[in-house]
């Protein structure tokens, strides 16, 4: 029983002693707690206001997460150490800016790495110890989206990006009345003219790309693979556009013409057979009805050397009619010379 109370004679005294002055201790001491209490560094009740400076190094100080290792059982697991940046504020040396460094040691590594830092100015930088925007990331980033605003002071202009399956969606969130733009642009130079490209690709193989899309605004733009439609979500052909098409020229490669006509073995229809073709069909030989364009369209190139075809058989009939009348008027003139 004395000994009991000796000990806690001890204990009290001790407390007492540093409650009332400063007190050093040599080599390390240990505080610890059962699950059913805490810690606490500082006043009884206080909420905060009396600072508990630790470390003792002249340009930072240090909280340090110790770990055990086999071949290190003292090791520093984890550091959060307060930067402090020896540059003098308005001439007066005392004024010092200040930040904090977070560290981490890795399971195979040695010593700790530093992974993240805040700066003096406010800014976070995550793999990188010189950050230069309000958060600076150096390697990947994974999230379920983000939210971007023009500033504080317009927050109505509030866009986010966000992945949802395959698709990457970029616009304003649900019950925000405003229009959606995207718009790629330049930084810009003086005395240089600078371009903006827009390439999309297919994966044919691991790491094997075959750009499909590529809209350049100084350049070559194409669509290279699968039907374009313009006014409809089903083309039918490589551009299907649904309305007027305007343009000042036109051109169309063609694999054949219609010279074939003026070939000596070309069979042209006499008249008569045209006329009776005609009078029973209602359209010329070889050239389409008006029902049948109708429901199929007329392909262009097809329709251009056909209607070609029908004026070089006009030029012969045309042809063969002034040798009619000719022959026809040197008959008459020579009947009249009878006479």
């Amino acid at each position: 029983m004395k000994k009991i109370f000796l000990l806690l004679s001890v204990i009290s005294y001790f407390n007492l002693s540093i409650s009332a002055q400063d007190q050093t201790i040599n080599g390390n001491l240990f505080l610890s707690s059962n699950s059913n209490g805490g810690l606490r560094i500082g006043k009884k009740g206080d909420m905060g206001n009396l600072n508990v400076p630790l470390g003792a190094v002249a340009s930072e100080l240090n909280i340090d997460f110790s770990g055990y290792r086999d071949i290190d059982p003292d090791f520093i697991a984890a550091r959060i150490s307060c930067l402090r940046f020896n540059t003098w504020l308005n001439n007066n040396p005392l004024m010092q800016n200040s930040g904090l460094a977070f560290y981490t040691n890795p399971n195979s590594g040695v010593g700790i790495s530093e992974r993240m830092r805040i700066t003096p100015e406010g800014n976070i930088g995550i793999g990188t110890t010189n950050p230069s925007a309000k958060l600076d990331v150096d390697g990947t980033i994974e999230g379920k989206g983000l939210f971007l605003n023009y500033s504080s002071n317009e927050g109505w202009m509030r866009s986010y990006l966000q992945y949802q399956g395959n698709s990457l969606i970029i616009g304003n969130p649900v019950g925000y009345p405003h229009n959606c733009n995207i718009d790629i642009l330049p930084g810009g130079v003086s005395a240089q003219t600078l371009t903006s490209w827009l390439n999309m690709y297919i994966a044919t193989g691991v790491q094997q790309y075959t750009k499909k899309i590529q809209i350049h605004t100084a350049g070559d733009s194409f669509f290279n693979g699968g039907n374009v439609g313009i006014g409809t979500s089903t083309p039918q052909a490589k551009l299907d556009v649904k309305g007027k098409i305007f343009a000042e020229e036109v051109e169309i490669k063609v694999s054949s013409g219609a010279d074939f006509v003026f070939e000596p073995s070309y069979n042209l229809k006499p008249l008569a057979e045209v006329e009776a073709f005609v009078k029973e069909r209602k359209h010329l030989p070889e050239i389409p009805s008006e029902k049948e364009m109708i429901e199929k369209g007329v392909n262009v190139n097809e329709m251009q050397i056909k209607l070609l075809q029908k004026i070089e058989e006009l030029t012969l009939y045309v042809i063969d009619q002034d040798k009619q009348i000719k022959e026809l008027k040197k008959q008459l003139e020579e009947q009249g010379d009878k006479k």
